[in-house]
């Protein structure tokens, strides 16, 4: 690879990188077009930080032609956890599939900390992949789940169980937002899950006091907390070097749910996100 090239693929990253964390209203929206159409009208609306840590939102419109237009409200949330734990856990959206609303369809698509919503006509269908090519002209496009799900294993995921608690986590309330995947292999099955950022060893430890006072068979030694989840099932959490969370629980042996928890542990901690 030449010099010129590298210098490149080098500007581009930090380009990037430095797009991811752009606040919605710093984005020219003047510059963004759907169909070749700039959008008639912008109406913002400013949002208090709530359950989902929604900050604010805008409502564009888009017309086509005289019976077609095209409402796009965009979301924007403190992280790109709490984006995903509103799609996933509000019970507002059905992910690729459209859902009806009265006259209109409405269709969602995430990146990062942005949801977008669209709104059309019945009669008037909007193909998905102009949506897509709509929201990847915004800067520091992500779609997906975030990265930091990859440090999670793949093998033996089972479908449809992935989530983001924000509240409560074993039952007790965190300050911080855990992502969970529950796994199954034949008739065993068990869950591991892991906080989205790096977490402060302060609200670490109130967590763990919490779990000490409500759950049965506690034990918090060398920074790894055991203890009874229920139905059955024990758990294993710990707050890594540098900060991040892990949690493994499940119907397992104590063998098994160790090499499982020291195996997760060592996976996030390597990981980059």
């Amino acid at each position: 690879m030449n010099r010129l090239a590298l210098i490149s693929m080098v500007l581009s990253f930090i380009i990037a990188c430095s797009d991811e964390g752009i606040p919605l209203r710093s984005v020219s929206f003047d510059s963004i077009v759907y169909q070749n159409h700039k959008h008639e009208s912008a109406k913002w609306v400013k949002q208090d930080s709530s359950k989902w840590h929604l900050l604010e939102e805008i409502h564009l419109l888009y017309k086509m032609d005289l019976d077609d237009s095209l409402w796009v409200s965009i979301l924007e949330f403190e992280n790109d956890a709490f984006a995903l734990a509103y799609y996933i856990n509000s019970g507002r959206f059905q992910g690729a599939l459209p859902v009806v609303k009265g006259p209109l369809l409405e269709q969602s698509i995430r990146s990062g900390r942005w949801l977008f919503i669209f709104r059309h006509k019945r009669f008037y269908p909007h193909d998905r992949r102009l949506l897509e090519e709509y929201v990847q002209q915004f800067p520091g496009y992500r779609g997906g789940l975030p990265q930091e799900f990859l440090s999670l294993p793949f093998e033996n995921r089972e479908p449809g169980k992935t989530s983001v608690q924000i509240d409560l986590f074993h039952g007790e309330k965190i300050s911080f937002p855990m992502f969970v995947q529950r796994y199954r292999n034949a008739d065993v099955y068990w869950s591991v899950a892991r906080s989205f950022e790096s977490v402060d060893n302060e609200d670490w430890l109130k967590w763990v006091d919490s779990i000490s006072k409500k759950k049965e068979k506690v034990s918090y030694t060398e920074s790894i907390l055991k203890f009874d989840s229920g139905h059955g099932t024990r758990a294993m959490a710990t707050r890594l070097g540098g900060g991040r969370v892990v949690c493994v629980w499940g119907p397992l042996d104590s063998k098994k749910l160790e090499t499982l928890f020291f195996e997760i542990s060592e996976r996030v901690y390597s990981a980059k996100y």
